[in-house]
């Protein structure tokens, strides 16, 4: 997919998708804002201090069964490299448990 630039490309996205989306915080001021316009809900999910832009891995999975619990649908998962607004890159351990998690297979 390609795009003029992230914030148009979220949005479509989350069109798309058409469920809630777990976004990690601290994160950009956008995001949910965004995420509330596609009739989203943003579900916040910690990031491990030093580890920006991924959710800790436990932290999203706890989000997705709250959501299911409550009848919602967690389908996306912002993702951000290098994290904005921090700036800092996760190292690879906390990427995978990330990816499993959303996939249910942790």
């Amino acid at each position: 997919m390609s795009g003029p630039g992230s914030k148009p490309l979220l949005f479509a996205l989350l069109l798309a998708v058409g469920a809630d989306v777990a976004v990690p915080q601290p994160s950009w001021v956008s995001y949910a804002a965004q995420a509330a316009l596609a009739g989203a809900r943003p579900h916040f999910v910690p990031v491990p201090r030093g580890e920006g832009g991924i959710c800790d891995p436990s932290a999203l999975a706890r989000a997705v069964t709250t959501a299911r619990a409550a009848g919602r649908r967690i389908g996306s998962v912002i993702v951000t490299l290098p994290d904005n607004p921090t700036g800092s890159s996760p190292s690879p351990p906390p990427s995978e448990p990330c990816a499993r998690s959303r996939r249910g297979t942790t």
